[in-house]
Protein backbone atom coordinates (compact mmCIF):
# COMPACT_ATOMS: atom_id res chain seq x y z
CA UNK A 1 0.00 0.00 0.00
CA UNK A 2 1.67 3.38 -0.77
CA UNK A 3 0.46 6.56 1.30
CA UNK A 4 0.64 10.00 -0.97
CA UNK A 5 -0.41 13.59 0.49
CA UNK A 6 -0.81 15.74 -2.87
CA UNK A 7 0.56 18.93 -0.64
CA UNK A 8 0.27 21.23 -4.29
CA UNK A 9 -3.87 20.09 -4.84
CA UNK A 10 -5.36 22.52 -2.69
CA UNK A 11 -7.82 25.44 -2.21
CA UNK A 12 -6.78 29.02 -0.91
CA UNK A 13 -8.08 30.64 1.80
CA UNK A 14 -7.70 33.69 3.58
CA UNK A 15 -5.11 35.57 4.84
CA UNK A 16 -2.60 32.86 2.76
CA UNK A 17 -4.55 30.04 5.05
CA UNK A 18 -5.35 26.90 2.71
CA UNK A 19 -8.99 27.12 2.59
CA UNK A 20 -11.31 23.40 3.56
CA UNK A 21 -11.63 20.84 1.37
CA UNK A 22 -14.80 19.45 1.90
CA UNK A 23 -15.52 16.89 -0.73
CA UNK A 24 -13.48 14.74 -3.45
CA UNK A 25 -14.43 12.77 -6.65
CA UNK A 26 -12.96 10.41 -8.61
CA UNK A 27 -14.04 11.02 -12.62
CA UNK A 28 -15.36 7.42 -13.35
CA UNK A 29 -12.36 7.24 -16.47
CA UNK A 30 -10.04 8.40 -14.00
CA UNK A 31 -8.99 11.13 -15.91
CA UNK A 32 -9.84 13.94 -13.61
CA UNK A 33 -11.16 14.25 -10.34
CA UNK A 34 -12.92 17.25 -8.62
CA UNK A 35 -12.64 19.11 -5.34
CA UNK A 36 -15.39 21.11 -3.36
CA UNK A 37 -13.42 23.57 -1.09
CA UNK A 38 -14.24 26.07 1.48
CA UNK A 39 -12.77 29.05 -0.58
CA UNK A 40 -16.38 28.92 -2.65
CA UNK A 41 -15.08 26.74 -5.49
CA UNK A 42 -15.21 23.94 -7.14
CA UNK A 43 -11.47 22.44 -9.09
CA UNK A 44 -10.97 19.88 -11.18
CA UNK A 45 -7.70 18.44 -10.97
CA UNK A 46 -6.05 15.92 -13.45
CA UNK A 47 -6.00 12.72 -12.27
CA UNK A 48 -2.73 11.29 -14.74
CA UNK A 49 -0.56 14.21 -13.06
CA UNK A 50 -1.68 12.96 -9.50
CA UNK A 51 -0.64 9.37 -10.06
CA UNK A 52 2.98 10.09 -11.90
CA UNK A 53 3.44 12.29 -8.52
CA UNK A 54 2.55 9.58 -6.47
CA UNK A 55 4.97 7.15 -9.05
CA UNK A 56 8.11 9.68 -8.69
CA UNK A 57 7.66 10.96 -5.36
CA UNK A 58 7.27 14.26 -6.15
CA UNK A 59 6.08 15.83 -3.04
CA UNK A 60 6.41 19.30 -3.91
CA UNK A 61 5.47 19.18 -7.49
CA UNK A 62 3.64 22.08 -8.79
CA UNK A 63 0.29 21.28 -10.07
CA UNK A 64 -2.16 23.75 -11.31
CA UNK A 65 -6.43 22.56 -11.54
CA UNK A 66 -7.53 21.97 -15.49
CA UNK A 67 -10.27 24.21 -13.97
CA UNK A 68 -11.86 26.61 -11.42
CA UNK A 69 -15.72 26.79 -11.35
CA UNK A 70 -16.72 29.94 -9.21
CA UNK A 71 -20.32 29.75 -9.52
CA UNK A 72 -21.13 29.14 -5.96
CA UNK A 73 -21.59 32.19 -3.65
CA UNK A 74 -20.91 30.00 -0.59
CA UNK A 75 -18.72 27.11 0.46
CA UNK A 76 -19.03 23.79 -1.54
CA UNK A 77 -20.16 21.06 0.86
CA UNK A 78 -20.07 18.16 -1.94
CA UNK A 79 -19.25 17.19 -5.43
CA UNK A 80 -20.37 14.01 -6.99
CA UNK A 81 -19.68 12.73 -10.59
CA UNK A 82 -22.84 10.85 -12.42
CA UNK A 83 -22.41 7.28 -12.73
CA UNK A 84 -21.65 8.08 -16.40
CA UNK A 85 -19.07 10.86 -15.87
CA UNK A 86 -21.23 13.32 -18.46
CA UNK A 87 -21.99 15.47 -15.32
CA UNK A 88 -20.49 16.79 -12.19
CA UNK A 89 -23.07 17.83 -9.39
CA UNK A 90 -21.70 20.35 -6.70
CA UNK A 91 -24.02 21.72 -3.60
CA UNK A 92 -23.39 24.75 -1.21
CA UNK A 93 -24.22 26.83 1.80
CA UNK A 94 -25.70 29.17 -0.69
CA UNK A 95 -28.78 26.66 -0.54
CA UNK A 96 -28.19 25.61 -4.74
CA UNK A 97 -27.27 22.80 -6.70
CA UNK A 98 -25.38 22.99 -9.68
CA UNK A 99 -25.25 20.84 -12.78
CA UNK A 100 -22.20 20.84 -15.02
CA UNK A 101 -21.03 19.51 -18.11
CA UNK A 102 -17.83 19.15 -19.92
CA UNK A 103 -17.32 22.25 -22.51
CA UNK A 104 -14.61 21.95 -24.04
CA UNK A 105 -10.44 22.10 -24.43
CA UNK A 106 -9.10 26.06 -23.85
CA UNK A 107 -5.69 27.24 -25.26
CA UNK A 108 -6.25 30.12 -22.75
CA UNK A 109 -3.70 29.51 -20.03
CA UNK A 110 -3.95 28.19 -16.70
CA UNK A 111 -7.42 26.99 -18.06
CA UNK A 112 -7.34 23.59 -19.78
CA UNK A 113 -10.61 22.46 -19.39
CA UNK A 114 -14.51 24.66 -20.44
CA UNK A 115 -17.17 23.08 -17.91
CA UNK A 116 -20.37 24.97 -18.34
CA UNK A 117 -23.16 25.09 -15.83
CA UNK A 118 -25.94 22.63 -17.28
CA UNK A 119 -28.69 23.78 -14.81
CA UNK A 120 -29.18 25.40 -11.26
CA UNK A 121 -31.44 23.70 -8.50
CA UNK A 122 -32.84 26.47 -5.91
CA UNK A 123 -35.50 24.97 -4.41
CA UNK A 124 -33.70 24.33 -0.96
CA UNK A 125 -34.41 26.61 1.80
CA UNK A 126 -31.00 26.57 3.44
CA UNK A 127 -27.30 25.25 3.41
CA UNK A 128 -27.08 22.30 1.26
CA UNK A 129 -25.19 19.71 2.81
CA UNK A 130 -24.95 16.33 0.39
CA UNK A 131 -25.76 15.22 -2.43
CA UNK A 132 -25.70 12.13 -4.89
CA UNK A 133 -26.75 10.36 -8.38
CA UNK A 134 -29.47 8.06 -8.71
CA UNK A 135 -28.00 4.54 -10.39
CA UNK A 136 -29.47 6.24 -14.24
CA UNK A 137 -28.44 9.57 -13.67
CA UNK A 138 -31.96 10.47 -13.84
CA UNK A 139 -32.24 12.01 -10.60
CA UNK A 140 -30.17 13.74 -7.76
CA UNK A 141 -31.08 13.55 -3.94
CA UNK A 142 -29.92 16.38 -2.00
CA UNK A 143 -29.72 17.26 1.88
CA UNK A 144 -30.21 20.57 4.05
CA UNK A 145 -29.61 22.17 7.13
CA UNK A 146 -33.52 22.70 6.81
CA UNK A 147 -33.85 18.59 7.78
CA UNK A 148 -35.06 17.72 4.29
CA UNK A 149 -33.98 16.09 1.09
CA UNK A 150 -34.81 17.27 -2.35
CA UNK A 151 -35.31 14.56 -5.32
CA UNK A 152 -35.11 16.45 -8.50
CA UNK A 153 -35.71 14.71 -12.02
CA UNK A 154 -33.42 16.05 -14.27
CA UNK A 155 -35.25 15.00 -17.23
CA UNK A 156 -37.25 17.24 -16.94
CA UNK A 157 -35.49 19.51 -14.76
CA UNK A 158 -38.62 19.54 -12.02
CA UNK A 159 -38.64 18.48 -8.47
CA UNK A 160 -40.07 15.14 -7.89
CA UNK A 161 -40.99 15.54 -4.09
CA UNK A 162 -39.67 16.80 -0.59
CA UNK A 163 -38.85 14.13 2.09
CA UNK A 164 -39.24 15.15 5.45
CA UNK A 165 -38.87 12.99 8.70
CA UNK A 166 -35.72 13.93 9.93
CA UNK A 167 -35.95 16.08 13.07
CA UNK A 168 -32.21 17.66 13.11
CA UNK A 169 -29.77 18.04 9.92
CA UNK A 170 -29.63 15.63 7.38
CA UNK A 171 -26.09 15.52 7.21
CA UNK A 172 -25.65 12.56 4.24
CA UNK A 173 -27.30 10.51 1.79
CA UNK A 174 -26.56 7.46 -0.29
CA UNK A 175 -28.79 6.18 -3.05
CA UNK A 176 -29.32 1.88 -3.11
CA UNK A 177 -27.08 1.06 -6.20
CA UNK A 178 -30.08 -1.11 -7.32
CA UNK A 179 -32.24 2.04 -6.55
CA UNK A 180 -35.30 0.70 -4.94
CA UNK A 181 -34.27 2.96 -1.93
CA UNK A 182 -32.19 5.90 -0.89
CA UNK A 183 -30.80 6.09 2.73
CA UNK A 184 -30.10 9.50 4.84
CA UNK A 185 -28.81 10.41 8.16
CA UNK A 186 -29.09 12.77 10.47
CA UNK A 187 -27.17 13.24 14.04
CA UNK A 188 -29.42 10.85 15.58
CA UNK A 189 -31.19 8.54 13.12
CA UNK A 190 -30.60 6.94 9.50
CA UNK A 191 -34.17 6.57 7.42
CA UNK A 192 -34.68 4.46 4.60
CA UNK A 193 -36.55 5.67 2.02
CA UNK A 194 -38.70 3.72 -0.52
CA UNK A 195 -37.91 5.04 -4.65
CA UNK A 196 -41.34 3.51 -5.23
CA UNK A 197 -43.74 5.78 -3.15
CA UNK A 198 -40.65 8.11 -1.25
CA UNK A 199 -42.67 6.35 2.20
CA UNK A 200 -40.34 5.54 4.98
CA UNK A 201 -39.38 1.75 4.77
CA UNK A 202 -37.50 1.85 8.21
CA UNK A 203 -36.04 3.89 11.18
CA UNK A 204 -32.46 3.54 12.93
CA UNK A 205 -32.07 5.30 15.90
CA UNK A 206 -31.06 3.16 18.61
CA UNK A 207 -26.98 3.60 18.28
CA UNK A 208 -27.76 7.00 17.90
CA UNK A 209 -28.53 7.58 21.66
CA UNK A 210 -25.44 8.89 22.98
CA UNK A 211 -24.10 9.70 19.72
CA UNK A 212 -22.34 13.35 19.13
CA UNK A 213 -23.50 16.18 16.92
CA UNK A 214 -20.07 17.24 16.25
CA UNK A 215 -18.51 17.66 12.30
CA UNK A 216 -20.16 18.75 9.70
CA UNK A 217 -21.11 15.50 7.50
CA UNK A 218 -22.22 11.88 8.11
CA UNK A 219 -21.35 10.23 5.13
CA UNK A 220 -22.96 6.29 4.75
CA UNK A 221 -22.27 3.87 2.05
CA UNK A 222 -24.15 0.79 0.33
CA UNK A 223 -21.98 -1.86 -0.35
CA UNK A 224 -21.33 -2.05 -4.69
CA UNK A 225 -24.35 -5.05 -4.66
CA UNK A 226 -26.51 -3.06 -2.45
CA UNK A 227 -26.37 -5.43 0.31
CA UNK A 228 -25.37 -3.90 2.86
CA UNK A 229 -25.35 -0.14 4.21
CA UNK A 230 -22.89 0.93 6.40
CA UNK A 231 -23.67 3.73 8.52
CA UNK A 232 -21.38 6.12 10.60
CA UNK A 233 -21.61 8.32 14.25
CA UNK A 234 -22.86 5.17 16.24
CA UNK A 235 -21.72 4.34 19.47
CA UNK A 236 -21.91 0.92 21.26
CA UNK A 237 -20.62 1.32 24.48
CA UNK A 238 -17.97 3.47 24.77
CA UNK A 239 -16.67 2.76 21.57
CA UNK A 240 -17.09 4.81 18.49
CA UNK A 241 -18.41 2.11 15.81
CA UNK A 242 -19.93 2.24 11.84
CA UNK A 243 -22.59 -0.16 12.09
CA UNK A 244 -23.27 -2.61 9.51
CA UNK A 245 -27.21 -2.47 8.18
CA UNK A 246 -28.42 -5.84 6.51
CA UNK A 247 -30.37 -4.94 3.62
CA UNK A 248 -34.32 -6.43 3.62
CA UNK A 249 -34.68 -6.83 8.15
CA UNK A 250 -32.18 -3.89 8.28
CA UNK A 251 -30.72 -5.50 11.18
CA UNK A 252 -27.23 -4.58 12.39
CA UNK A 253 -24.96 -7.29 11.48
CA UNK A 254 -21.87 -5.87 13.25
CA UNK A 255 -20.15 -2.67 13.93
CA UNK A 256 -16.73 -1.44 12.89
CA UNK A 257 -14.44 0.55 14.60
CA UNK A 258 -11.16 1.72 14.95
CA UNK A 259 -11.11 5.13 16.28
CA UNK A 260 -11.86 6.81 19.52
CA UNK A 261 -13.32 9.86 17.99
CA UNK A 262 -16.71 9.80 16.15
CA UNK A 263 -16.81 7.77 12.65
CA UNK A 264 -18.21 10.61 9.97
CA UNK A 265 -17.71 9.11 6.97
CA UNK A 266 -17.83 5.77 5.17
CA UNK A 267 -17.09 4.62 1.79
CA UNK A 268 -17.25 1.14 0.51
CA UNK A 269 -15.24 0.27 -3.06
CA UNK A 270 -17.60 -0.06 -5.90
CA UNK A 271 -15.99 -3.45 -6.76
CA UNK A 272 -16.92 -6.93 -5.25
CA UNK A 273 -13.60 -8.20 -4.28
CA UNK A 274 -12.34 -11.94 -3.86
CA UNK A 275 -9.50 -14.23 -2.59
CA UNK A 276 -11.56 -17.40 -2.96
CA UNK A 277 -14.78 -16.16 -1.16
CA UNK A 278 -16.51 -12.44 -2.41
CA UNK A 279 -16.11 -9.66 0.02
CA UNK A 280 -16.12 -5.71 0.34
CA UNK A 281 -13.52 -3.31 0.84
CA UNK A 282 -14.59 -0.01 2.99
CA UNK A 283 -12.82 2.95 4.07
CA UNK A 284 -13.72 4.99 7.89
CA UNK A 285 -13.12 8.19 8.55
CA UNK A 286 -13.25 9.93 12.18
CA UNK A 287 -13.06 13.03 13.54
CA UNK A 288 -9.82 12.74 15.01
CA UNK A 289 -7.86 12.16 11.81
CA UNK A 290 -7.91 8.60 11.35
CA UNK A 291 -8.86 6.49 8.50
CA UNK A 292 -9.20 2.58 8.56
CA UNK A 293 -9.40 0.10 5.78
CA UNK A 294 -11.54 -3.05 6.44
CA UNK A 295 -11.97 -6.04 4.40
CA UNK A 296 -15.07 -8.16 5.32
CA UNK A 297 -13.30 -11.32 4.98
CA UNK A 298 -11.36 -10.33 8.19
CA UNK A 299 -12.03 -8.94 11.54
CA UNK A 300 -9.34 -6.50 12.53
CA UNK A 301 -8.79 -3.60 9.56
CA UNK A 302 -6.44 -4.03 6.56
CA UNK A 303 -4.67 -0.52 8.08
CA UNK A 304 -5.17 2.40 10.46
CA UNK A 305 -3.56 5.43 9.45
CA UNK A 306 -3.70 7.27 12.17
CA UNK A 307 -3.65 11.56 12.84
CA UNK A 308 -3.44 11.73 8.77
CA UNK A 309 -5.88 15.01 8.77
CA UNK A 310 -5.62 17.81 11.47
CA UNK A 311 -8.28 20.12 12.72
CA UNK A 312 -10.93 17.91 11.26
CA UNK A 313 -14.67 18.04 11.25
CA UNK A 314 -15.43 16.55 7.96
CA UNK A 315 -13.40 13.38 5.91
CA UNK A 316 -14.56 12.70 2.26
CA UNK A 317 -13.60 9.57 -0.15
CA UNK A 318 -13.43 8.02 -3.60
CA UNK A 319 -12.74 5.05 -4.86
CA UNK A 320 -11.37 4.73 -8.39
CA UNK A 321 -14.34 1.80 -10.46
CA UNK A 322 -11.35 -1.07 -9.65
CA UNK A 323 -11.18 -0.11 -6.07
CA UNK A 324 -7.18 -0.22 -6.34
CA UNK A 325 -7.32 3.73 -5.59
CA UNK A 326 -9.09 5.77 -2.54
CA UNK A 327 -8.47 9.76 -2.58
CA UNK A 328 -8.91 11.19 0.54
CA UNK A 329 -9.56 14.78 1.53
CA UNK A 330 -10.62 16.82 4.88
CA UNK A 331 -11.86 20.37 6.13
CA UNK A 332 -7.94 20.85 7.32
CA UNK A 333 -7.36 21.54 3.52
CA UNK A 334 -5.53 18.23 2.62
CA UNK A 335 -5.57 15.76 -0.26
CA UNK A 336 -4.02 12.28 0.54
CA UNK A 337 -3.91 9.10 -2.52
CA UNK A 338 -4.04 5.51 -1.15
CA UNK A 339 -2.89 2.71 -3.50
CA UNK A 340 -3.72 -1.02 -2.77
CA UNK A 341 -2.23 -4.29 -4.78
CA UNK A 342 -4.71 -7.28 -5.24
CA UNK A 343 -2.35 -8.67 -2.77
CA UNK A 344 -3.50 -6.02 -0.12
CA UNK A 345 -7.08 -6.15 -0.99
CA UNK A 346 -7.81 -8.76 -3.42
CA UNK A 347 -9.23 -9.42 -7.30
CA UNK A 348 -11.87 -6.83 -7.97
CA UNK A 349 -14.58 -9.07 -9.74
CA UNK A 350 -15.19 -8.52 -13.23
CA UNK A 351 -18.09 -6.79 -14.53
CA UNK A 352 -19.88 -9.85 -16.08
CA UNK A 353 -19.06 -12.23 -12.68
CA UNK A 354 -21.09 -8.86 -11.18
CA UNK A 355 -24.09 -8.93 -13.50
CA UNK A 356 -24.06 -12.57 -12.93
CA UNK A 357 -23.84 -12.06 -9.14
CA UNK A 358 -26.73 -9.07 -9.05
CA UNK A 359 -28.72 -11.43 -11.38
CA UNK A 360 -29.07 -14.46 -8.67
CA UNK A 361 -29.47 -12.22 -5.73
CA UNK A 362 -32.53 -10.35 -7.34
CA UNK A 363 -33.97 -11.56 -10.95
CA UNK A 364 -33.18 -10.20 -13.64
CA UNK A 365 -32.95 -6.33 -13.94
CA UNK A 366 -34.26 -4.99 -16.98
CA UNK A 367 -33.41 -1.38 -15.35
CA UNK A 368 -31.58 -0.23 -12.94
CA UNK A 369 -34.45 1.07 -10.76
CA UNK A 370 -36.22 -1.59 -9.70
CA UNK A 371 -40.10 -1.16 -9.25
CA UNK A 372 -41.81 -2.33 -5.88
CA UNK A 373 -43.67 -5.82 -7.06
CA UNK A 374 -45.11 -8.81 -5.42
CA UNK A 375 -42.61 -10.81 -7.46
CA UNK A 376 -39.19 -8.70 -7.28
CA UNK A 377 -39.93 -8.78 -3.38
CA UNK A 378 -40.49 -12.54 -3.32
CA UNK A 379 -36.59 -12.94 -5.55
CA UNK A 380 -35.17 -10.64 -3.22
CA UNK A 381 -36.21 -12.21 0.08
CA UNK A 382 -35.73 -16.20 -1.29
CA UNK A 383 -32.05 -15.02 -2.65
CA UNK A 384 -30.64 -12.72 -0.30
CA UNK A 385 -29.60 -15.28 2.26
CA UNK A 386 -27.87 -17.64 -0.11
CA UNK A 387 -25.90 -14.86 -1.83
CA UNK A 388 -24.83 -13.23 1.39
CA UNK A 389 -21.29 -12.36 1.54
CA UNK A 390 -19.75 -15.58 2.90
CA UNK A 391 -17.36 -14.10 5.32
CA UNK A 392 -19.46 -11.70 6.52
CA UNK A 393 -22.00 -14.24 7.52
CA UNK A 394 -18.99 -16.70 9.20
CA UNK A 395 -17.66 -13.65 11.06
CA UNK A 396 -21.44 -13.45 12.52
CA UNK A 397 -21.42 -17.14 13.41
CA UNK A 398 -17.85 -16.96 15.26
CA UNK A 399 -19.35 -13.73 17.18
CA UNK A 400 -16.80 -11.82 16.56
CA UNK A 401 -17.68 -8.34 17.75
CA UNK A 402 -15.61 -5.82 16.41
CA UNK A 403 -16.22 -2.88 18.41
CA UNK A 404 -14.71 -4.51 21.52
CA UNK A 405 -10.90 -3.95 19.93
CA UNK A 406 -10.97 -0.76 21.33
CA UNK A 407 -13.27 -0.49 24.98
CA UNK A 408 -12.09 -3.86 26.06
CA UNK A 409 -8.65 -3.54 25.93
CA UNK A 410 -8.47 -0.09 26.92
CA UNK A 411 -5.08 -0.44 29.58
CA UNK A 412 -2.63 -2.41 26.43
CA UNK A 413 -2.54 0.85 24.91
CA UNK A 414 0.44 3.04 24.42
CA UNK A 415 1.55 6.50 24.76
CA UNK A 416 4.01 8.17 22.65
CA UNK A 417 5.07 11.74 22.99
CA UNK A 418 5.70 13.48 19.35
CA UNK A 419 8.59 15.52 18.67
CA UNK A 420 7.07 18.76 18.89
CA UNK A 421 5.28 17.42 22.38
CA UNK A 422 2.18 15.85 21.74
CA UNK A 423 0.75 12.99 23.91
CA UNK A 424 -1.25 10.39 21.68
CA UNK A 425 -2.13 6.62 22.46
CA UNK A 426 -2.09 4.35 19.79
CA UNK A 427 -4.35 1.68 19.17
CA UNK A 428 -3.30 -1.77 19.37
CA UNK A 429 -4.63 -4.86 17.59
CA UNK A 430 -6.27 -6.96 20.61
CA UNK A 431 -8.84 -9.66 21.62
CA UNK A 432 -11.87 -8.78 19.68
CA UNK A 433 -14.21 -10.61 21.66
CA UNK A 434 -13.37 -14.14 23.64
CA UNK A 435 -10.82 -16.74 24.17
CA UNK A 436 -11.42 -17.53 20.44
CA UNK A 437 -8.94 -14.53 19.94
CA UNK A 438 -6.02 -13.71 21.60
CA UNK A 439 -3.94 -10.72 20.63
CA UNK A 440 -1.28 -13.33 19.35
CA UNK A 441 -3.98 -15.65 17.54
CA UNK A 442 -5.35 -12.79 15.63
CA UNK A 443 -2.22 -10.62 14.82
CA UNK A 444 -0.51 -13.87 13.73
CA UNK A 445 -3.48 -15.06 12.05
CA UNK A 446 -3.72 -11.60 9.55
CA UNK A 447 0.09 -11.91 8.90
CA UNK A 448 -0.33 -15.11 7.62
CA UNK A 449 -3.33 -14.42 5.83
CA UNK A 450 -1.68 -11.22 4.20
CA UNK A 451 1.87 -13.00 3.59
CA UNK A 452 3.10 -12.93 -0.92
CA UNK A 453 3.56 -16.83 0.42
CA UNK A 454 0.56 -17.77 1.06
CA UNK A 455 -1.23 -16.30 -1.46
CA UNK A 456 -3.13 -19.12 -2.76
CA UNK A 457 -3.72 -20.74 -0.11
CA UNK A 458 -7.45 -19.62 0.05
CA UNK A 459 -7.90 -19.82 3.87
CA UNK A 460 -10.09 -16.73 5.69
CA UNK A 461 -9.11 -15.11 8.88
CA UNK A 462 -11.27 -17.29 10.99
CA UNK A 463 -9.38 -20.81 9.69
CA UNK A 464 -6.28 -19.15 10.63
CA UNK A 465 -7.14 -18.06 13.78
CA UNK A 466 -8.35 -21.01 14.53
CA UNK A 467 -5.64 -23.06 13.15
CA UNK A 468 -2.99 -21.10 15.09
CA UNK A 469 -5.40 -21.75 17.89
CA UNK A 470 -4.50 -25.41 17.70
CA UNK A 471 -1.12 -25.50 17.18
CA UNK A 472 -0.79 -25.33 13.45
CA UNK A 473 1.32 -23.23 11.47
CA UNK A 474 3.16 -21.77 14.99
CA UNK A 475 6.42 -21.63 13.67
CA UNK A 476 5.37 -19.75 10.14
CA UNK A 477 2.98 -17.53 11.85
CA UNK A 478 5.85 -16.18 14.28
CA UNK A 479 8.41 -15.68 11.64
CA UNK A 480 6.25 -13.26 9.85
CA UNK A 481 6.02 -9.68 10.74
CA UNK A 482 3.37 -7.84 9.03
CA UNK A 483 0.02 -6.99 10.98
CA UNK A 484 -2.58 -4.50 10.76
CA UNK A 485 -0.40 -1.34 9.42
CA UNK A 486 -0.49 1.82 11.63
CA UNK A 487 0.69 5.04 9.87
CA UNK A 488 0.76 8.66 11.39
CA UNK A 489 2.00 11.03 9.11
CA UNK A 490 2.99 13.06 11.96
CA UNK A 491 6.27 11.62 12.22
CA UNK A 492 6.64 9.82 8.49
CA UNK A 493 6.59 11.13 5.28
CA UNK A 494 4.58 12.57 2.86
CA UNK A 495 5.33 9.68 0.49
CA UNK A 496 4.89 5.97 2.16
CA UNK A 497 4.96 2.20 0.59
CA UNK A 498 4.10 -0.11 3.12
Amino acid sequence: MKVFVANFAFHQGVNGKVAPINSVAIHPDLTRFATAGGDNKVKIWCMVTLLKAMEDQEINKAMEPLCTLSSHNGQVACVRWSNSGEYLASCSDDMTIIIWKFGGRSSIAPIKEFWKCLTTIKKHTADVIDVCWSPDDKYIASTSVSNCIIIWDLEHNQMVTTLQAHRTIVKGVAWDPIGKYIATQCDKSVIIWRVADWQVEHRIEIPFVKASADGFFRRLSWTPDGSYLVITNGVSGSSQVAPLVQRTDWEITLDFTASFAPIVAAKFSPTILSRNDNFFCCALGSLDGTISIWLTCQPIPLAILEKIFDQNLGIDFSWSNDGKLLLCCSTDGKIVLLNFNELEIGKPQSENEFKDNLKKQYGDISSKIIPETPDQLEIEQKNFTNQQIPLITKMQNEKININQKINNDTNKQSLTVTASGKKRIKPQIIDMSSTLLSPTHVKNALNLLNSESNQNSHLSIIDLINNHSNGNDNNKSENLVNQTHFIDLETTNSHNTI
